[in-house]
């Protein structure tokens, strides 16, 4: 399944959880978190968002480019959940600049 958010730079800020409004954004003991990308603001890099199982972190994404992600710019992720359903969290770290911060993660299983 793919979870995939966009969100306004004015909101992104430090804190906030692109999959906040997401309700398919949970993982069930079993389930992987295959593939994700980090895509938008002004510039390549200059954002970084933690993403987390519950309070296990899976990965550290960066956007990697302006714009909005497709297959070609998914980065590997290798995360088999072991703990009960929870939530997936993707919190910004280093905010946008300017323009919406989209993300996508693939969960499989």
């Amino acid at each position: 399944m793919l979870l995939a958010s966009s969100v306004a730079a004015a909101t992104a800020v430090v804190g906030f959880d692109l999959f906040q409004s997401n309700s398919a954004a949970t993982i069930a003991p079993g389930q992987r978190v295959t593939f994700g990308a980090v895509l938008g603001s002004a510039a390549a890099g200059d954002s970084e968002i933690r993403l987390m199982a519950g309070n296990t972190h899976i990965a550290t994404l960066f956007n990697s480019n302006t714009g909005f992600p497709t297959g070609t710019d998914m980065f590997p992720v290798a995360y088999r959940h072991v703990g009960p359903t929870t939530r997936i969290y993707a919190t910004v770290v280093n905010a946008p600049a300017t323009n919406p911060i989209n993300i996508s993660v693939v969960r499989e299983g």
